[in-house]
């Protein structure tokens, strides 16, 4: 919006030093003066020809006097329009040379204030004009006729300024809206820099912590079995060595994407593949080659039939299930189940042996049914009418639940045999990681252990048709 009266409150010497004008508005202002200087000037000699009576030296000389002033007074018009434009109008009722500056006043007026104020002053002008008629009547034409002239020229200028108005407000409007919609643009960028940074946090957490819970089996293996033959400890420090340079190589593409980023250009780092629902298989043999002890059910149909986006979320699901299982239960036996068909969903559940102390089992899991949890019950019949059991492992997410609650006790029995190797660290955020996977995709998520002594991740997953 314009400056509107009112808008600054401050005293006569702030808002004096407040004015600012550009080049421009010198050069407007200059030539206002001049044009209304000058044909102030020839209006009084037209009005002075055509007035019944001879004007005297003394009113010659208030005309005058008044219409400089009147010019004068339009270098602060910005700054007090309608102050100017009233006295202006009181002035042009004794001076016929501040005619033109009367009509400046009314454009400014109606430039850069309401139209109820612009009526205002439109009416104050018009009265003036009739009082400058009946000061000083004119010879050849009514005072009618000159009020009509004076009411129409007034009203064209009103208007003109307006219309002045309108485009500036229309202007200023389009400039917000640009800024608003800008600001708008620049936030979507950030929230998806956000979001795409979190991705790759989870991407980061769910391959990384992969690859060095094998480097770290394996190389636990070597520290553990001082007998092992020379061939045997090649074999395992290759393997170790190969896992320690794709997880390297995963690193650096997810760093170089992070810096991409960071410098607001386009992604020139190269994108990590993204696993499939056939990969899991892979993935269980990479486990089993690692010293996992995995048994396996799927029963997916065609897997490479499967959405990206659901095989991406169910190999995540069973790599960080089973990373859990090698940092935290080794030597168990791991289940890993895959049910599902398009249009029914899709179950991924794994399952482990736990450690002796964490067999303490609150009663809110004791009515956990083992023939649930087998992979032999896991029919695409039974996927579709099961759902997660109110006495069975709660949703994993970021608020402890009896699941949690249990975790310390699960990650904090490492040593199986007087010369297990030190405990694996974790971040501890691998769970709640899966849980907003799966949250996102629209599916649930539920872990925990059972009475009969076994952790189970149990994912319910949508597969559209």
């Amino acid at each position: 919006m314009l400056p509107d009266r009112g808008a600054v409150r401050s005293g006569h010497w702030s808002r004096w030093r407040t004015v600012h004008r550009s080049g421009r508005d010198w050069l407007v202002d200059v030539a206002v003066f001049v044009l209304s200087a000058g044909l102030g000037g020839l209006f009084l000699y037209s009005a002075l020809q055509s007035e019944a009576e001879p004007v005297t030296a003394p009113q010659l000389v208030v005309d005058v006097a008044l219409g400089g002033l009147s010019c004068c007074a339009l270098w602060l018009r910005r700054r007090w329009p309608v102050r100017i434009a009233v006295a202006i109008g009181l002035v042009v009722t004794l001076s016929a040379a501040a005619a033109v500056a009367s009509v400046v006043a009314v454009f400014t007026v109606a430039v850069h204030r309401r139209a109820n104020v612009l009526a205002g002053v439109i009416a104050l002008h018009l009265l003036a004009g009739v009082g400058y008629g009946l000061y000083r009547p004119s010879a050849d034409s009514s005072l009618w006729v000159d009020l009509f002239f004076t009411a129409l020229i007034i009203s064209a200028v009103a208007a003109w300024g307006m219309l002045v108005r309108a485009r500036r407000q229309l202007v200023l409007s389009l400039r917000e809206r640009a800024q608003r919609a800008e600001a708008a643009q620049r936030l979507r960028a950030e929230q998806a820099r956000s979001a795409e940074r979190a991705r790759i946090a989870r991407e980061m957490h769910d391959v990384l912590a992969h690859r060095i819970t094998m480097v770290a089996l394996h190389a636990g293996a070597l520290e553990i079995s001082s007998d092992l033959p020379s061939e045997q400890v090649g074999a395992t420090a290759g393997v170790i060595r190969g896992a320690a340079r794709q997880a390297l190589e995963e690193l650096r593409e997810v760093i170089g994407v992070l810096r991409s980023d960071s410098r607001g250009g386009p992604e020139t780092a190269p994108r990590v593949p993204q696993p499939t629902l056939a990969d899991v298989s892979h993935l269980v043999a990479e486990a089993r080659h690692a010293g996992l002890r995995v048994e396996t059910s799927i029963d997916v149909g065609s897997p490479g039939k499967a959405p990206g986006s659901l095989g991406r979320d169910a190999y995540r699901i069973v790599q960080e299930a089973l990373t859990n299982i090698g940092k935290h239960a080794p030597r168990a036996v791991a289940t890993v189940s895959l049910v599902g068909r398009p249009g029914e969903g899709l179950r991924v559940l794994v399952s482990n042996e736990l450690p002796a102390p964490a067999l303490r089992t609150p009663p809110a899991f004791a009515a956990l049914s083992p023939s649930a949890l087998s992979p032999a019950a896991l029919t695409p019949s039974a996927l579709s009418a099961s759902g997660p059991s109110a006495s069975g492992p709660s949703p994993c997410g970021p608020s402890p639940g009896p699941g949690a609650s249990l975790a310390p006790s699960v990650s904090a029995t490492k040593a199986v045999g007087p010369t297990a190797a030190p405990a694996l660290p974790g971040a501890g955020a691998g769970l709640t990681g899966l849980a907003e996977r799966v949250s996102l995709s629209g599916g649930t998520l539920t872990c925990g252990p059972t009475a009969e002594g076994t952790f189970v991740v149990d994912a319910r997953l949508r597969w559209p048709r």
